[in-house]
């Protein structure tokens, strides 16, 4: 139960240190435990105040704007994020809390956002000052999200707006150079107008369709609540999977196996143990944020007695690079094996490298509303097998819990290597998490 005293004894235990109930505290919906939560909105502990403001985001109560709006003061500037998304999810009775926000350079973006789902005019002025500057193909991960606050403000003004920044785009490709900065911008906005039941924006998705020819945009789908995600691990409600291959090479800022990576900034290829490029494996969107999770294998990988072996990286964009890396767009990159050859030597098992590249298809999985089930170290059984290669939802560990304590951690991707053509060891599961500011890391479990 989520009740007053059972909050209680969560914030307590997540004061101390205890990842787990700083998780669930994160989860918690129940309007019995509002008080406590809102109180602990207000924890000297900065991990405990996140995961209560995601708490009183959940539960959505506008009772606790006061407590979130408390928060807006903090010196850092991530748990200003997270207030700011915190009151949008209480409704209309916080955008005046949230618009005071405008004014400073840093909560600026995050508050236009946030009245623009609240379809409040003032996210407007802002939000049309960055889709008209530089910004919106210099900065992907600032553009992104600022066109879909605006396709989210809707109306004709909204539509002008969306198609200056078309034109735009389109300008900047004139000298026949597409780069991956202008593609995602185009894509992005491509995806806001097929939203937009207005003449102007169908024309000016078909300009860049033209323009771009084959552009990631996926069909029009209701949106969901604009709220903090219900669980520190949590991206998205699950997504299972499967690959599809392609004939051409994929370039848009898609989730994808194989191929080149498509990075949507300066390139940032790792370098294995032995000092080589790594094996590009994969690259995932990343659901509910802007940016992309790009895999790398380490096919040098080494065990010592005092480390672990290294499998590989988790690269997101935007985001540091914590490891060694070259600047170079490509390099080694994800192959399966064929055995079929004509005549006798069909007989004989031979490994040729063959590179293939694939489109994730996503198919919507299945989810879990009751929040007392993360208090389990998987998902209950009685679901199928699409429930291990899925993106989103929680993970489902082969071989024991390794979701780090730190707050900011959550599961992204999950995959049975067989599955997508690259068996790494005894039925391997490869799992990717990432951090809110940008880190990632890869962990293979195996039988």
């Amino acid at each position: 139960m989520a009740d007053a005293d059972r909050a209680t004894e969560l914030v307590e235990a997540a004061a101390l240190g205890d990842g787990a109930a700083l998780r669930v505290l994160e989860q918690v919906t129940d309007s019995r435990a509002f008080a406590v939560v809102a109180e602990a909105a207000a924890h000297p502990d900065s991990r405990v105040r996140i995961a209560a403001l995601r708490a009183l985001a959940g539960i959505g109560d506008e009772r606790g704007i006061p407590a979130a709006v408390a928060d807006l003061d903090d010196e850092d500037p991530f748990i200003r994020r997270i207030a700011i998304q915190a009151l949008a999810s209480m409704g209309p009775a916080a955008a005046d809390a949230i618009a005071a926000r405008l004014d400073d350079a840093q909560d600026r973006v995050e508050a236009a956002r946030a009245l623009a789902w609240l379809h409040d005019a003032r996210a407007f002025e802002p939000l049309a000052s960055m889709l008209d500057s530089d910004t919106l193909i210099a900065d992907s991960f600032l553009g992104s999200g600022t066109i879909a606050a605006m396709g989210r403000l809707g109306g004709p003004e909204a539509v002008d707006v969306l198609t200056r920044a078309a034109d735009r785009v389109i300008a900047a490709t004139d000298d026949g150079s597409v780069d991956s900065k202008a593609r995602t911008a185009a894509s992005a906005i491509a995806q806001t107008l097929i939203t937009l039941p207005d003449p102007a924006a169908q024309a000016a998705y078909d300009r860049l369709q033209a323009k771009f020819g084959r552009l990631y945009v996926i069909p029009a789908v209701p949106p969901e609540p604009y709220r903090a995600p219900p669980h520190p691990h949590r991206t998205v409600p699950r997504w299972s999977f499967e690959l599809e291959s392609v004939d051409e090479p994929i370039v848009e800022s898609i989730s994808k196996f194989g191929g080149q990576p498509v990075w949507i900034s300066d390139p940032t290829w790792p370098l294995s143990v032995d000092g080589a490029p790594a094996t590009f494996l994969a690259q995932f969107k990343i659901p509910g944020r802007d940016g992309l999770a790009y895999v790398f294998l380490d096919d040098a990988y080494i065990q010592t007695a005092d480390e672990e072996i290294h499998w590989g990286v988790v690269i997101v964009q935007p985001g540091p690079v914590p490891i060694s890396f070259v600047a170079t767009p490509s390099g080694p990159t994800f192959w399966t094996d064929s055995t079929q050859t004509p005549g006798p030597e069909r007989y004989l098992s031979r490994r040729i490298p063959r590179q293939v590249e694939s489109r994730v298809v996503l198919e919507r999985g299945l989810d879990f509303d009751d929040w007392t089930i993360l208090l389990d170290d998987m998902e209950p059984h009685g679901d199928d097998d699409r429930d291990w290669n899925k993106v989103g939802g929680n993970p489902r560990w082969l071989q024991g819990d390794e979701m780090p304590d730190e707050p900011g951690w959550r599961f992204l991707f999950q995959f049975t290597a067989a599955k997508v053509g690259h068996e790494l060891a005894d039925g391997a599961e490869v799992y990717g998490l990432i951090h809110d500011d940008g880190r990632g890391r890869l962990i293979v479990h195996s039988h």
